[in-house]
């Protein structure tokens, strides 16, 4: 809306530019000079109307982005905590099946869901790290490997 009202202004001062230098009866050279000056103003407005739509759309591609990576990282962020609510099953399994020998068949279910969980979360992980910059994701890798050490 901001840009169609400057351009239509610019049109609008155009005009009476142009009626004024008939009306008045100028000279060719001052309406020449007018014109001229319209024109001048109508290419200034045309500059800033670019530099405001490249900025606009600069906006949109950063607030875009981030919003893939918000969602990604949302979603890794519940596939983790979903992958160590399976690591506990699992762990809890074990324990009592050193205490129960009949347990075998809930230990390799808890596992299954533990893999299965731990791809998910794999997959996660690579796609979150894909939408991040190479700098990025040498830092991750490096805290990734800190808390390893630990």
């Amino acid at each position: 809306m901001k840009h169609f009202l400057i351009g239509l202004s610019v049109v609008i001062t155009h005009t009476i530019f142009f009626i004024l230098g008939l009306a008045l009866g100028c000279e060719s050279k001052t309406i020449e000079a007018l014109n001229n000056s319209s024109n001048t103003l109508t290419t200034l407005a045309t500059l800033a109307t670019v530099v405001i739509a490249y900025f606009g759309l600069y906006t949109w591609k950063e607030e875009f982005y981030y919003t893939r990576r918000f969602d990604a990282f949302n979603d890794l962020e519940i596939k983790a905590k979903v992958c160590l609510s399976e690591l506990k099953k699992v762990l809890h399994n074990n324990q009592k099946i050193y205490a129960d020998a009949n347990n075998c068949i809930d230990k390799d279910v808890s596992e299954e869901k533990l893999k299965k969980a731990s791809d998910e979360h794999l997959t996660s992980e690579q796609y979150a790290c894909s939408l991040l910059s190479k700098k990025k994701q040498r830092n991750i890798n490096h805290l990734i490997l800190k808390i390893l050490r630990l």
